[in-house]
């Protein structure tokens, strides 16, 4: 593989974990919060706010997950670029 195709993957990877990582970090969370006391379960509005916490949480999660594995792609392209570079 040509120094500049690994240049170029390393960018491309790059990007989508800046992509991932700036999605993640401006998807909207609640800026309200009630005092709900103790959850009984027995107020669906309260279990509705907490299982859509919950996914908004789990979105994060997974494209934090995937900025840092595209993030690592990166870095291992480059490396081998530095590693197979002449010179």
């Amino acid at each position: 593989m040509s120094d500049f195709a690994l240049q170029v993957l390393s960018a491309l990877f790059a990007f989508v974990a800046a992509g991932l990582w700036l999605s993640s970090a401006v998807a909207r969370l609640p800026s309200q919060h009630r005092n709900i006391g103790p959850v009984t379960g027995s107020d669906p509005t309260i279990q509705d706010d907490l299982d859509g916490l919950t996914n908004r949480l789990r979105r994060q999660s997974r494209l934090n997950a995937l900025a840092a594995v595209a993030a690592a792609i990166s870095a291992a392209f480059q490396g081998l670029g530095l590693l197979l570079a002449p010179g």
